[in-house]
């Protein structure tokens, strides 16, 4: 009987196929209701518009401002789409819900997982809503879940990437061809993902419309195509647009002279410049939004839902009840293929391991095996790969450098080459045949023989790795680039040209896909490594690892010899490949164009995503998401979900499709992340001298490495005392526990219990810990600081704060060691007194006024040493790029030595210092220098006006 009631009310009324359903409404208020309200056009807006900035759609943006703009965006969605009647608990809950499922995907920095959050509070806001209200945050809901499928698929699957990225530089093309104006762009620029989002919501929409729909649909297909050729108009010709940009006014200099900088004022034609191109994809955003806005406002569009003149068909007693359970089957369906997606695309079960791995580093060229070395500074005396092999071994593994016979050696200081790896081969066929778990290749520079070629392919097509680093290209008498002769039998390429990123070290550039050595890296702190490389050309069979998003094709290397380089409309913009694989026969080939990751600068960034990559290569497998079964059961399983989506929109069904989906996505992404975890490990070696400077903590330090208020110097100095400097990006307690010192800069997030617990006990272990605060960084520390009995002063102070406010010693220099014949001097850039009192605390360096301002706590084994100076560690106080040699330069670069030769046994005695001007202070501070110019210069007058000579 039930099933003929169904079958009755089935046929009886019209047919609501592909309608989105408006359950919750009475007839009569059904059949008045027949365009969406304002405040629900306005949510589903501000989601289109969200998912486009999540996903990296709108230009160059650095993450914060992102992960801001994305909080703001989905603020307007729930409030917009709060029910405008007395919301039921269980649509608050289904609200409440949704937004807190989008505070957990917001956290990793996975465009993905980003989308996917937009697209679960659209669908919510959908759900909750009713009548006509439904439908544009449905088909909302529905475009921005496609884009999460679509930004997936092409991180995933290199046919897809090869596939967008063509289609990319195709349209790009005819936009150039049209307008006059050459035009090379990939997906990003050509704003793909506008136009996937916009054809999977005008489609929903279309369909929800009266009759006829295929003018509208036309409609809608030319307004959304004129809208881009607007936008692609705009780039085309951006380098008209900034030539027509009026120059700031000139800016008389200042009369005084100082040190420090002054930012010019501003202007709104150099605010515009630093918008284009980076930023144009906004101006995009903007047109497909105002066009899908202008799709929702249209008058007429939808009639009454019950009103529908479409008939259904008489049908069987069987077909009806097919179609009667079809919504909660094709829900089911929607669901298996919301989880079959992950695990085909993302989920590996791999572990990565270098233990007992031997890495074979062939030098076909005059590479550059140099060290950091005392008593020289700067960016050109840290050498280039001198540290590589002392990572490697932290890492677990052998490395082995072999040497070709022509390779002449130039004169370095430092010890001989034999002794810098752990051993030698005579050549390269006797390196591969000696049990070479990967073959490393480093910018070589000289020609290939047939016969090496053929060695080292025959090695790879048995099973063997091989990682061919490449930066732009050389072209000197004596040496040139030969990496695309070894590259030529499998169709890869590094291209003559300067892969520059729009920010110095492709920060918030770079997109990292589901590859084992790079899924989950953040590019925010240059976890890549990156600085300047060049790009790859490659086929489809190939797979990229790392795609720089933001950043351009400069031909040549004329950039890296000079320094200068500029955007021309004529160069690539846009989605660059920086490392890519493939497979060749049962083995497989990685090609990184930027060796930057690799020297001594760049290992302690670089050192997470060097480690994955030789594990990877190591492991003798192959990337997952390379299979084909795997790309093809993958794209599938999109195609057949976005489908099942789009058939009757439901708002409830594609909630729950986007719940599973973010579920096995974050579930795949960790499994597969936790099985790529490299660590380095220094415990083998006494003492340990692996060394983490926490970054996970909102440091008071610069990623860029040679600013002002960058670590080089610091990491350059720890090299030159035998240790081995990472950088931690993130908090890890294994890695922790693996070294021999924690070195924490001005933190500006407070520890946690459990952080502060793993502190202790690798002090407890017999590690060493460094903190350098001074008072206007004292709150974050503090906690951890007071568990040691020690602290710093805080500055500023709350209002009614009874505390005495510590003084600041500012810049100055005061003497740290005594040895009975001379004072040496150490020079703090901005320094404030600390404290301390209780068992094991030592006071070790005094400033100004005798005020304590090095201390030291007693902790197991171990040991906390507190400087009251955040900047004492970086560059503007230690060590500049250009290696000058000033005073304090000297001096901090003497203190580091004799510091750590105390803590690791290589005892060291300071020179004794230049003697100082007759007069000078040994520690004075910024206002004695002031009160010291004063009074000269009032002596200066008293002698001018008794006619004295100065």
């Amino acid at each position: 009987m039930d099933g003929q009631r169904r079958l009755k009310r089935l046929v009886g009324k019209p047919s609501q196929e592909g309608r989105i359903p408006a359950t919750g409404l009475p007839q009569a208020e059904e059949s008045s209701q027949v365009a969406p309200s304002v405040r629900s056009i306005a949510a589903a807006i501000s989601g289109t518009v969200t998912g486009w900035i999540v996903s990296g759609s709108a230009g160059l943006m650095a993450r914060p401002l992102e992960h801001a703009l994305a909080w703001l965006g989905i603020g307007v969605i729930l409030a917009s789409g709060w029910p405008r009647r007395r919301a039921s608990p269980k649509e608050v809950a289904w609200l409440a819900a949704s937004g807190l499922a989008a505070v957990l995907l917001f956290m990793p920095a996975v465009s993905v997982c980003n989308v996917v959050g937009v697209a679960l509070v659209l669908s919510a806001a959908a759900w909750v809503a009713q009548g006509a209200d439904r439908i544009p945050l449905a088909a909302a809901s529905y475009g921005v879940a496609v884009l999460a499928l679509y930004r997936l698929a092409i991180v995933s699957a290199a046919v897809a990437w090869s596939a967008s990225n063509g289609l990319g530089e195709a349209l790009g093309a005819l936009a150039g061809a049209v307008f006059g104006k050459p035009l090379s762009v990939g997906a990003t620029f050509a704003g793909l993902d506008c136009l996937v989002l916009m054809a999977a919501l005008g489609a929903v929409w279309v369909m929800q419309t009266n009759r006829p729909r295929w003018r509208r649909a036309i409609a809608v297909a030319v307004a959304v195509g004129l809208g881009h050729a607007v936008y692609l108009f705009a780039l085309a010709h951006g380098d008209d647009l900034l030539a027509a940009l009026p120059k700031p006014p000139a800016v008389e200099p200042s009369p005084y002279q100082s040190d420090l900088y002054v930012p010019p004022p501003w202007h709104w034609g150099e605010a515009v410049r630093w918008f284009v191109p980076w930023n144009l994809p906004l101006l995009a955003v903007v047109i497909h939004a105002v066009i899908a806005a202008a799709m929702f406002l249209e008058k007429g569009a939808l009639g009454p839902f019950h009103a529908d003149d479409r008939t259904a068909p008489r049908t069987s007693d069987s077909t009806n009840r097919t179609l009667s359970s079809s919504p909660a089957a094709m829900g089911l369906a929607a669901v298996a293929l919301a989880a079959m997606i992950p695990a085909t695309q993302v989920l590996s079960l791999g572990k990565l391991d270098l233990s007992g791995r031997k890495i074979v580093v062939y030098d076909h060229g005059a590479l550059d095996w140099g060290k950091p070395q005392f008593d020289r500074f700067g960016q050109e005396s840290a050498g280039h790969y001198g540290m590589l092999a002392t990572y490697v071994q932290c890492l677990g593994a052998k490395c082995v450098e072999a040497v070709n016979p022509a390779t002449t050696q130039t004169a370095e200081p430092g010890p001989p080459r034999a002794s810098r790896s752990p051993a030698a081969e005579p050549s390269p066929i006797a390196a591969l045949a000696s049990g070479a778990d990967a073959l490393v290749v480093i910018h070589p520079t000289r020609p290939w023989t047939p016969e090496e070629i053929d060695a080292v392919w025959n090695y790879v097509r048995g099973g063997g790795s091989l990682l061919v680093v490449a930066e732009p290209h050389v072209w000197q008498p004596d040496a040139k680039s030969s990496f695309n002769e070894l590259l030529a039998p499998v169709g890869m390429e590094v291209r003559f040209d300067t892969a520059m990123p729009a920010v110095r070290h492709w920060q918030h550039s770079v997109e990292p896909t589901v590859h084992p050595a790079a899924l989950g890296i953040d590019d925010a702190w240059n976890g890549f490594g990156l600085a300047q490389g060049a790009s790859i050309r490659h086929g489809g069979s190939a797979q990229p690892i790392v795609i720089g998003r933001w950043g351009w094709s400069d031909p040549g290397s004329d950039a890296v010899l000079t320094g200068v380089s500029r955007f021309d409309a004529s160069e690539r913009l846009g989605d660059l490949v920086l490392a890519a694989e493939q497979r060749v026969g049962r083995g497989r080939v990685v090609v990184l164009a930027d060796a930057s990751g690799m020297k001594n600068v760049g290992l302690p960034g670089g050192s997470e995503f060097l480690g994955r990559l030789l594990a990877y290569l190591a492991s003798r497998g192959s990337c997952p998401q390379l299979a084909a079964w795997r790309q093809a059961l993958g794209l599938a399983a999109c195609l057949g979900l976005a489908g099942l989506l789009a058939w009757r929109v439901d708002p409830g069904r594609l909630a729950a499709a986007m719940a599973i989906f973010a579920l096995f996505v974050g579930l795949s992404m960790a499994i597969t992340a936790a099985g790529c975890e490299v660590l380095l490990d220094g415990r083998q070696q006494t003492p340990n001298p692996l060394v983490c400077i926490d970054a996970s903590h909102l440091p008071a330090a610069s990623g860029e490495p040679w600013s002002d208020d960058g670590l080089a110097g610091l990491q350059l100095t720890l090299m030159r005392n035998g240790y081995v400097p990472m950088i931690l990006r993130r908090w890890n307690d294994q890695q922790i526990q693996r070294a021999g010192m924690l070195i924490a800069i001005g933190p500006g997030r407070a520890f946690s219990a459990a952080e502060r617990s793993t502190v202790r006990q690798f002090l407890e272990g017999g590690g060493t810990m460094l903190c350098l605060a001074g008072a206007n960084h004292a709150g974050p520390i503090e906690s951890l600081l007071a568990e040691f009995n020690l602290s710093v002063p805080r500055s500023p102070l709350r209002p009614n704060d009874p505390t005495t406010e510590p003084r600041p010693m500012g810049y100055f220099r005061t003497p740290y060691l005594d040895t009975g014949k001379y004072r040496v001097y150490m020079g703090l850039y901005a320094g404030w007194p600390v404290d301390g009192d209780g068992p094991g605390v030592e006071l070790l360096v005094r400033g100004f006024d005798d005020l304590p301002v090095v201390m030291s706590a007693r902790v197991g084994r171990g040991q906390l040493f507190l400087f009251g100076d955040t900047y004492f560690a970086a560059n503007k106080n230690l060590e500049a790029e250009d290696g000058r040699r000033e005073q304090v330069f000297r001096e901090n670069a003497v203190f580091w030595r004799w510091f750590l030769g105390e803590l690791n046994g290589r005892k060291f005695t300071p020179p004794e210092p230049t003697p100082e001007p007759e007069g000078t202070d040994e520690t004075m501070s910024d206002a004695q220098a002031m009160d010291a110019d004063r009074e000269d210069e009032q002596g200066m007058k008293g002698l001018n006006a008794e006619g004295g000579k100065p």
